[in-house]
């Protein structure tokens, strides 16, 4: 049903069909509260962990939601983002601040200030979990310098823990809520799904808390096809079916073991 056999009678054929195209994950950003705004981790005691210039430091984490899919690992990178599900390497590195989306990588960025950053010579990278007796979020902080000077750079992202999509980044007032953009290095503030396909930032530096929410992808189109078969001898046999398509290389081929009787 759907196919057509062939004279052998021993193999079908369906298609070809043109399917839709799955949809990723849309990123916005916009003014909104942050759980308890710029509240530094240094006041709770949590202990800087160092990170230098061009560095990322991934973290295993409990299962956060973006794009409706959970995650449970962060890259913190030490230019002022984060990326979902941690970084792989170099190319996942840049101290030059993209425009939202960009497929270049990295991708999957949260970017409460990406800018030229370095951690040398600063207190580095605080993270930790705080709960209000409800609810639950990673804290991910930033104590950095602009690369080649002594200004300071503070920023956090708040990512619920909750099972619920709940993202917010805020900002140390003094040193970089309202500062200008950084005239050597540029600034991207913003948000960016995984594959580098959508993403959404602000115009110029943060003037206050922002939330990032996500409208979540959905799966691509399918097509299916009926098929009765007969043995013609007992033992272990294999049907075995192929595809071909023009978006990926070669052949995709599965076998399945059938045991007649």
């Amino acid at each position: 049903t759907g196919a057509t056999v062939n004279t052998q009678h021993n193999a079908a054929v369906a298609g070809p069909a043109t399917l839709a195209a799955p949809k990723d994950a849309i990123p916005a950003i916009a003014p909104g509260a942050s759980p308890a705004g710029s509240f530094p981790l240094d006041v709770l005691g949590i202990a800087p962990i160092p990170i230098g210039d061009e560095d990322i430091l991934n973290f295993n984490v409990p299962g956060y939601l973006f794009g409706g899919k959970t995650y449970g690992k962060v890259g913190v990178d030490s230019n002022g983002y984060l990326i979902i599900n941690g970084g792989t390497g170099n190319a996942d590195n840049s101290p030059t601040p993209q425009t939202l989306p960009d497929p270049t990588p990295p991708n999957g960025v949260l970017a409460p200030y990406w800018t030229d950053l370095d951690g040398t010579g600063a207190p580095g990278i605080r993270v930790a979990t705080l709960t209000d007796g409800v609810d639950t979020w990673l804290v991910v902080q930033w104590n950095v310098n602009l690369f080649g000077t002594t200004d300071a750079r503070s920023m956090q992202v708040w990512i619920g823990l909750n099972g619920v999509e709940d993202i917010s980044y805020s900002y140390e007032p003094t040193t970089t809520l309202g500062v200008g953009t950084p005239t050597d290095y540029g600034l991207t503030v913003g948000a960016e799904n995984v594959t580098g396909g959508a993403g959404a930032q602000i115009t110029g530096p943060p003037t206050g808390d922002y939330v990032v929410t996500t409208t979540p992808g959905q799966p691509g189109g399918s097509f299916s096809y009926t098929l009765n078969v007969r043995a013609t001898k007992q033992g272990q046999q294999t049907l075995t079916t192929s595809m071909l398509t023009n978006v990926v290389n070669g052949v995709t081929t599965i076998r399945t073991p059938i045991l007649v009787n």
